[in-house]
Order: C-alpha cells, then structure tokens, then sequence
C-alpha cells in the first residue's frame, strides 16, 4: 500500500531543501546557470512561476520550450534529493536518505543563439 502526502505548509513532512537543490541542479545542467535562489519567490508559486522568474533572471527567454525542458530536468533531480523527514510531532517515518545528485537525467543542454 502506499499512502501520498500533500502538505503544502510543512506541519507533517520536511524535505530539507530538496526542491532547491533540484531547481538549482536542473538549471545548472539545462541552462549551465549558477542559480541561487535569491529573490526568486518560491513559497506560494508554481513550479511553472518559479522558473519564469529563473530564466528571466538570467536572461534567458521564458519561452514554454525553455519552461518545459526546465521543468523536464527538474523531477528527475527531485526524485533522488527529497529527504522526506517526519516534522517533529507528525509521527511520519523518514522514507529516503539524503541527496545524491550523482545520477543525472538525459536532457539535451541549452545552447543560446
């Protein structure tokens, strides 16, 4: 049986900053960018917002090919980083280890024209 958990405000389960990580390696290996997050406003946005903001403050076009081939690298790196932890009185056993960005995913890198 599996059981999916959304918890959107982090009273059950932490992830310990596994989808930053994952946004950061997803860009850097599509993009070649060195992102760190700052001033980019990732609680209460999507996913498809958030890299709205990344590319553009990069000066990279916000183009739906260049969202979509983002987003595209993105689950593959959010699937080996998420630590899901219990939140202190949550009871939710700790189901994966830490980040391991060692596997890549197949994704055709960015070249600007």
């Amino acid at each position: 049986m599996k059981l999916i958990l959304f918890d959107i405000d982090g009273t059950l389960l932490t992830t310990d900053g596994a989808g930053r990580a994952a946004l950061r390696a997803a860009g850097a290996d599509v993009f070649a960018i060195e992102e760190d997050l700052q001033g980019v406003a990732i609680s209460g946005n999507t996913d498809v917002a958030i890299v709205h903001e990344i590319l553009n403050k990069h000066g990279i076009p916000a183009s739906e090919i260049n969202v979509n081939r983002y987003l595209g690298a993105y689950p593959e790196y959010a699937s080996v980083a998420t630590p899901v932890m219990a939140s202190s009185d949550s009871g939710v056993v700790n189901t994966r280890s830490a980040p391991n960005f060692s596997r890549r995913p197949s994704v055709e890198p960015w070249i600007p024209l």
